[in-house]
């Protein structure tokens, strides 16, 4: 039989396809990083990859209110969108002079076959009189 206590969830999930079976098989060392910092989600893969239980009865707890925690969630969201937005914008800025001529000239031909179609049709009209 596979000794199921040695594995870490990962390769719990490989072996058996689905982390039932998973069990963590030590206690993590508790941690002060505040929770959802970058510091903290190095931890929690640590611990994952270690085979360790995720969290830790001492671990840092947040004392934030739900709509206080809403708030912050907020806030980041919409700093996030922003940043988006000014990479967005910084990626057309950065757009070579040629690629925009390319465009300018794809739509000034489209324009001269539209035109091109408009006079064929006009003139099937008049010669059908």
């Amino acid at each position: 039989m596979i000794d199921k206590t040695r594995r870490n969830l990962f390769e719990t999930i490989r072996h058996f396809q689905h982390d039932l079976d998973f069990e963590p098989h030590s206690t993590p060392i508790a941690t002060a990083a505040a929770p959802g910092s970058l510091e903290k989600i190095r931890v929690m893969c640590a611990r994952l990859n270690a085979g360790e239980d995720l969290h830790h009865p001492n671990d840092q707890q947040t004392a934030a209110c739900w709509e206080l925690q809403w708030e912050m969630g907020s806030v980041i969201m919409a700093e996030a969108k922003a940043l988006r937005e000014s990479m967005r914008v910084k990626r057309n800025e950065a757009q070579p002079k040629r690629v925009m001529a390319l465009h300018a000239a794809r739509a000034t031909k489209q324009r001269e076959a539209e035109v091109r179609k408009a006079k064929t049709l006009i003139r099937i009209t008049k010669n059908g009189k």
